[in-house]
């Protein structure tokens, strides 16, 4: 979804179609949630990195791209997903990890209207999963992470202060997204914290409020015994969009980052993985059917420059993604940065 104008108009559409069914029957809030959940990772912008003309890259660690690789293997080995399989996974960062002291806590005052009107929206339903616990933890931001590309013209991929920063001091490696991945990831505005209210500022706001007035209108029309648990689940899905767009604003003195993001808010437990053991920091990675997407349809893998035997590592990365998944156009190539260890 690429044009938002036009994205929302189909879903108000297609969701005004659904209310005029029966609201006496399960199935039709299970197909108001369905259309709902469409949008839950909704354009909040125009954005699109193939017409923006800017190449997108994602620095990680060496260890967390083989084994990207080995999940992409094992996934498609497995026609039935178990516990013991996966999918890739991409480091993902929360405000409390953010060298942005400002970063989600720039909160347009449109938007924040609306927040709190679905706050109290909430905790007028008695549902016990749709308690104050739940709103403290998807307001406070903790558990909405947010997952980096640097950009930039030709070359980013192999960015010495970028190895620095995010390629694991040189030892990781960095993957250029290709145009043709359809995962949603938006550019970064960055603001002062009184540069608030703009004019995408207002039309997110007013697209929320209609979707807040539509789901109120369906839970008031609901059989008292599907009021709760329609209007905490609707709920959800608002809030999700909230706190993306609070993500994707960062305070102006970060601008020459010229960061895109892609946004994941309370994602399951489950798709939920802790690292320590580089370091006291807690490292979280967040795993994704859109990673794979993404790691698929990459135009360049670098390797970067501090990795020992260089050599070996780019024939196996060369082996995962031409012979073993037969990623078309991808370019495999070791950094041709000089690299000095910072003390």
């Amino acid at each position: 979804m690429s044009n938002v104008k036009d994205s929302w108009k189909s879903f108000t559409l297609e969701l005004q179609r659904v209310c005029e069914r029966s609201s006496e029957k399960p199935e039709y809030y299970e197909a108001v949630r369905t259309v709902f959940n469409q949008i839950q990772q909704l354009a909040l912008y125009d954005d699109c990195p193939s017409e923006a003309k800017v190449d997108l890259v994602h620095y990680t660690t060496w260890s967390n791209a083989l084994n990207m690789f080995k999940s992409i293997r094992d996934s498609d080995r497995l026609e039935i997903r178990t516990e013991s399989s996966s999918l890739p996974m991409l480091r993902m960062y929360n405000y409390e990890q953010s060298n942005d002291p400002d970063e989600g806590r720039i909160k347009p005052p449109a938007l924040e209207k609306i927040e709190n009107e679905v706050i109290n929206f909430v905790k007028s339903l008695n549902s016990v999963k749709y308690d104050n616990l739940w709103l403290e933890k998807m307001t406070s931001g903790t558990d909405t992470y947010g997952c980096s590309f640097s950009s930039g013209s030709f070359g980013i991929e192999d960015d010495l202060t970028f190895w620095r920063l995010y390629g694991n001091n040189g030892n990781g490696c960095s993957l250029k997204v290709s145009s043709t991945f359809k995962g949603n990831i938006y550019r970064v505005r960055y603001r002062k914290r009184n540069e608030c209210d703009t004019e995408e500022d207002q039309q997110v706001a007013y697209r929320l409020n209609e979707l807040l007035l539509i789901c109120k209108k369906v839970v008031n029309d609901a059989p008292e015994k599907y009021r709760d648990t329609v209007g905490g689940s609707l709920s959800e899905v608002i809030f999700r969009i909230i706190q993306s767009y609070y993500y994707l604003i960062k305070h102006v003195a970060f601008e020459g980052e010229r960061e895109w993001r892609m946004v994941s808010v309370m994602p399951e437990p489950a798709s939920v993985r802790f690292d320590i053991s580089s370091g006291k920091i807690v490292k979280r990675y967040v795993e994704g059917a859109a990673f794979k997407d993404m790691l698929s349809s990459a135009s360049a893998i670098t390797v970067g420059p501090a990795v020992p035997n260089r050599s070996a590592a780019r024939a196996y990365i060369e082996y995962m993604a031409n012979d073993i998944h037969n990623i078309p156009y991808v370019t495999i190539k070791n950094s041709r940065q000089i690299y000095r260890p910072t003390l």
